[in-house]
């Protein structure tokens, strides 16, 4: 009799660690981009400099919203450098524009008061 009781209680404390995973998985949240802002106003787009002074602060804002590359997986690196390579075109695509419009003689303080933002999806 004592041996049946303890198959039982063996077999449902097996069962227990069998289950718990399925409970400790983590439950998938709605998704909210992440965004930075990156400052143009202390920046004279005409000039080539800050052009390029625009360009690094791109790519940090994006490394800010995506993350570094680290100690990781290959997958979850595959993501970073797929965020990161996004974000920089999209946020240098709207650059591009903000540049052209100051360079074709458009008010800097107008093309400013847009900000630039880097955004994660």
């Amino acid at each position: 009799m004592f041996t049946s009781i303890r198959r039982a209680s063996f077999a449902a404390i097996a069962a227990s660690l069998v289950a718990t995973p399925a409970f400790a998985a983590p439950v998938e949240t709605a998704f909210e981009p992440r965004t930075s802002q990156v400052q143009l106003a202390d920046l004279d787009l005409r000039r080539d400099d800050d052009v390029k002074r625009l360009q690094s602060r791109i790519r940090a804002a994006a490394t800010n919203v995506c993350g570094r590359l680290g100690r990781m997986s290959l997958s979850q690196s595959a993501k970073v450098q797929s965020c990161h390579r996004d974000a920089v075109t999209t946020a240098r695509r709207h650059a591009d524009e903000i540049v052209v419009a100051v360079r074709a003689g458009k008010d800097q303080r107008l093309a400013v008061r847009e900000s630039l933002r880097v955004i994660a999806r």
